[in-house]
């Protein structure tokens, strides 16, 4: 920690921290529960990428080597 930042300020920045934490995860178990076709969609397209990038990754590396 920087000695020039004082204690409260870091406290502080903590709970900002785990307010806006709280807050995401409110948005996303309301957006799963208001549609959850649509939320499915977007995590099975997400892990689809995923998958796609990992194995370009992969295939880089085969050809450097």
């Amino acid at each position: 920690m920087r000695s020039d930042v004082p204690a409260i300020s870091r406290k502080a920045s903590g709970v900002v921290k785990t307010v806006i934490i709280g807050a995401v995860v409110v948005f996303l178990v309301f957006y799963v529960m208001t549609s959850p076709t649509q939320a499915a969609t977007i995590v099975h397209a997400s892990w689809r990428l995923a998958v796609h990038l990992a194995h370009g990754a992969g295939d880089f590396v085969n050809k450097l080597a």
